[in-house]
């Protein structure tokens, strides 16, 4: 939670736990991603990305995330995904093995409204008393 991660290549990234069992489809949001600013500067990857197989149950909400081709990049395989409220500047790729429950998100064009997203989500700064 607000955290500010501006230019980098992959901002963040979450890696499926493969074959371990500790993760099944009934545990509740096993990760909550909530109140960040993430901007890559990586046309291929997302602003946040996956990787590996089987991620579950993770929740992106109320977060503002900028790439110019996907805010978002799922690798493939996940299920319980949720994506809701969240500024992005780029689409979403959801592959077609990925269950993802997208809602209330303000998707922005890279090349429109996106480059103020963008702008100020380059200046922005971790609120005063947030690592304290």
């Amino acid at each position: 939670r607000d955290n500010v991660i501006v230019d980098a290549n992959y901002p963040m990234t979450m890696h499926g736990e493969g074959g371990n069992p500790y993760f099944t489809d009934t545990t509740p949001p096993a990760i909550l991603i909530t109140g960040n600013t993430m901007t890559s500067n990586n046309a291929g990857a997302g602003a946040i990305s996956s990787w590996g197989r089987n991620l579950r149950n993770v929740t992106i909400t109320g977060n503002t995330l900028v790439n110019p081709l996907y805010s978002i990049r799922f690798y493939g395989n996940e299920a319980g995904m949720t994506v809701a409220n969240n500024k992005l500047v780029g689409d979403i790729l959801i592959p077609k093995t990925t269950q993802v429950a997208s809602s209330g998100n303000q998707t922005y064009a890279p090349d429109g409204n996106g480059v103020t997203i963008a702008e100020q989500a380059s200046h922005a700064a971790v609120p005063a008393g947030a690592c304290s």
